[in-house]
């Protein structure tokens, strides 16, 4: 019979083996390819915001890091080139309190409607709701450029940042009914010339601007007529021309 020391010796043994099996991670951040993920104690990764060393950071639901804007409860953040988040200062111009909330000096239109372009048929309010969240920040963003002296700069930013959201996307006109809509260039990456000339149209609404959807509901190409420092003009985001006549 084996002694009582011995079967200890091998039950100790046996879990030392056991314990040994289980994958050790440590929390904290970690490289997927060339984006960050921060580790949780459990191996899996963090998603939304955290906060590490007194600073904080927002992750994407696969995890991954994110820089520049963020979307948040209604409110803006920017997320500095490292990460973390902008607080109590100014980049570019554009100022950033105490909680990281974007804090513009130069308001937009607040709550303009629809002015008649029925921007979100078929689309939820909330839909409604996040695409506006866009189309608000962009007009802030050209409001708030001080370079912007006159509305042809302003419209020309305007154009320019639409054009911008639209790059990497490819042109889509399958997709259910968003494709039409600002919601569908701002959320989810579909669009048409539809889509991009009401797009743009919504910021310009949030800017203080009356305009006139050029072709609407055509199967030809469409885009803005704007009036700018007494001039009719027009826009077209898609290259983003902008100019009088």
């Amino acid at each position: 019979m084996k002694s009582r020391k011995t079967v200890i010796l091998c039950l100790a043994a046996v879990i030392c083996i056991e314990m040994s099996s289980i994958p050790a991670y440590a929390a904290g951040w970690s490289k997927e390819g060339e984006e960050s993920v921060y580790l949780k104690d459990d191996g899996s990764k963090a998603t939304g915001w955290i906060q590490d060393q007194g600073k904080w950071y927002y992750l994407q639901e696969n995890g991954w890091m994110v820089t520049g804007w963020v979307p948040y409860k209604g409110k803006w953040y920017y997320m500095t080139t490292d990460g973390s988040m902008a607080v109590n200062t100014t980049i570019s111009h554009y100022r950033f309190d105490e909680n990281g909330i974007y804090s513009p000096s130069v308001p937009t239109v607040e709550n303009p409607g629809d002015n008649g372009h029925n921007y979100y048929k078929g689309l939820s309010e909330e839909q409604a709701a996040e695409a506006d969240l866009h189309a608000q920040l962009l007009a802030s963003i050209v409001l708030n450029n001080p370079a912007n002296d006159t509305d042809l700069k302003k419209v020309t930013e305007a154009a320019q940042l639409i054009n911008l959201y639209c790059l990497k996307p490819a042109y889509e006109d399958t997709a259910e009914g968003d494709y039409r809509s600002p919601y569908g260039v701002f959320v989810t990456k579909s669009y048409s010339c539809a889509g991009e000339t009401r797009a743009l149209g919504r910021v310009l609404d949030f800017m203080g601007f009356s305009w006139t959807h050029k072709n609407e509901n055509q199967n030809i190409h469409q885009w803005v007529i704007v009036n700018m420092d007494g001039q009719t003009g027009y826009a077209d985001p898609q290259g983003a021309y902008v100019g009088y006549g």
